[in-house]
C-alpha cells in the first residue's frame, strides 16, 4: 500500500513539474539535482527527487509532445552516491589481471593497483550509475559501471562482465613477506621481501631500489598487490633491469601467496611468484 501511494504522489508531482521542462535544452530542474533527457529513447532520468522526506530516481518516458505527457516507467529510492565507493577495493574480470581501487568516498580515486597510473575520479549517481575518469600515461579513458549492492558494482562499458568489490578486512596482507619472483622466459629468480601494514600500504621493501609505494588487498580468490620502486625505466628491454613497477595477482591462503606477476615492459620479464609470511 505505502509502494502505490508513493507512486500516486509521484505522478501527481511530476505532473506539474515536467510544465517546467524545456525539450530543447534536454534539462529539467527537481528539488535536489538536474535532470537529463535521452533524445534516442525519449526518456527524462531524475538522478534525485525529493518527496515526503524520501530521495528518489525515476525514468519518465515522453508519451506525447502536444501537450507534455510523461509515463512513469521505473523508480526507486535514492541510495548511492560518492560516498558509496570508498576505501579499498578490487577489480576482476575472466582472463585478464585483477587491480584494486582505492576511493576517497568524494569522487576520487587514490590508487589504482594498475601501470602507470595517474590521479583519477569517479562518480557514483543514486541509481548506482558509475563513471570512471582514469587518467594514464596515454591521457583519460572512460568506464562505465552500475552499483549491484552496497560492496559490489559491474562494469558495463567498453568492459562488460567485469566485477568489483568492496575489500572487507584491508588489514588481510598485514606483516612481512619474503619469496621469489622468477621470470617465465629466462627462469631468472630475484629475491624480494616487504612489509604491509594495518591499512594495506607497502611500507619497507628489500630486493629492489627504493623509494617503494604500494598496496595489497585481498578478498575471497583474488589478491592483488602493486609494488612501485625505484628501479631504472627501460624501454624497449634490452637487459637492464625493468622492475619498476609489479603488479602481484595470485591466491591468499594463511600465510602463503602465489601466483603470477606483470612489470612494467610488457611480457618479455613476467612470470610467477611464491611468497610466504
Amino acid at each position: 500500500m505505502k509502494k502505490v501511494n508513493v507512486v500516486s504522489k509521484l505522478i501527481v508531482v511530476f505532473c506539474v513539474m515536467v510544465l517546467t521542462f524545456a525539450a530543447v535544452e534536454a534539462s529539467a530542474q527537481t528539488n535536489e539535482c538536474a535532470a537529463s533527457f535521452d533524445f534516442q529513447s525519449m526518456t527524462l532520468h531524475v538522478p534525485c527527487f525529493s518527496l515526503d522526506n524520501q530521495l528518489f530516481w525515476l525514468d519518465l518516458s515522453l508519451i506525447s509532445a502536444d501537450p507534455i505527457q510523461f509515463q512513469l516507467v521505473n523508480f526507486g529510492e535514492k541510495i548511492y552516491g560518492n560516498a558509496s565507493l570508498s576505501g579499498a577495493w578490487i577489480f576482476y574480470e575472466a582472463g585478464d589481471n585483477d587491480l584494486y581501487m582505492v576511493f576517497d568516498g568524494a569522487g576520487g580515486i587514490d590508487d589504482i593497483g594498475a601501470f602507470n597510473m595517474g590521479p583519477s575520479t569517479y562518480q557514483a549517481q543514486p541509481d548506482g550509475a558509475l563513471t570512471f575518469t582514469f587518467n594514464g600515461n596515454d591521457g583519460a579513458m572512460t568506464f562505465q559501471g552500475k552499483m549491484t549492492s552496497a560492496t559490489t558494482a559491474i562494469s558495463t562499458d567498453p568492459i562488460s562482465g567485469g566485477k568489483l568489490e568492496k575489500v572487507s578486512d584491508i588489514s588481510l596482507f598485514q606483516g612481512t613477506w619474503t619469496g621469489t619472483l622468477t621470470e617465465t622466459s629466462t627462469a631468472k629468480t630475484y629475491n624480494m621481501t616487504f612489509t604491509v601494514d594495518a591499512n594495506g600500504r607497502i611500507t619497507s621493501l628489500s630486493g629492489f631500489a627504493g623509494p617503494i609505494s604500494g598496496r595489497a588487498y585481498g578478498i575471497p580468490d583474488h589478491a592483488v598487490a602493486m609494488i612501485r620502486t625505484g628501479e631504472t625505466v627501460n624501454y624497449p628491454l634490452s637487459g637492464t633491469n625493468p622492475y619498476n613497477q609489479i603488479q602481484l595477482n595470485g591466491t591468499l591462503s594463511g600465510n602463503s601467496y602465489i601466483g603470477v606477476y606483470a612489470v612494467d615492459n610488457g611480457p618479455g620479464n613476467d612470470g610467477t611468484f611464491i611468497l610466504t609470511r
